[in-house]
C-alpha cells in the first residue's frame, strides 16, 4: 500500500499467515514476526534505489536472456517470453484500474 499523507510518502507491504507475519517498509526494512519473536532485516543506507526495487536484477536478467538467445537462434527462451506477456497483461489491467479511478468510474461486480 502506498500512502501519501501530509507530505509523507510511505510504502508498506504486509503478508500474514497463521503464526507468522512479514512487514516491508519502504523497501528498506523487513520485519518478520514468528512465534512471538521479531527479526529485522535492513538494506544498507548506500543501497541504490534501482537495486532495492529490483530494477537492476530485471535488466540483468533480460540482457542475459538476450545474450543467451544470440548464441544460436536469436529467439528468446519461452520461459522469458511467457513471463514478459504475463507482466504486460498485468500492467495493462493495473493501468485500466487507475484510469477508471481517475475518471471516477464505478466498478461493477462480475
Amino acid at each position: 500500500m502506498m500512502n501519501r499523507d501530509s507530505g509523507v510518502t510511505e510504502e508498506t507491504l504486509e503478508l500474514m499467515r497463521p503464526g507468522s507475519k512479514w512487514k516491508v517498509n519502504d523497501l528498506r526494512e523487513m520485519i518478520e514476526y514468528n512465534g512471538g519473536e521479531e527479526n529485522r532485516i535492513q538494506t544498507g543506507n548506500w543501497t541504490s534505489v534501482s537495486v532495492a526495487r529490483g530494477f537492476t536484477a530485471i535488466v540483468d536478467t533480460f540482457l542475459s536472456a538476450v545474450a543467451k538467445a544470440r548464441g544460436g537462434t536469436n529467439i528468446l527462451p519461452l520461459e522469458l517470453t511467457q513471463g514478459m506477456w504475463d507482466a504486460l497483461v498485468t500492467h495493462e489491467v493495473c493501468e485500466e484500474i487507475v484510469h477508471r479511478i481517475e475518471a471516477g468510474k464505478k466498478f461493477s461486480k462480475p
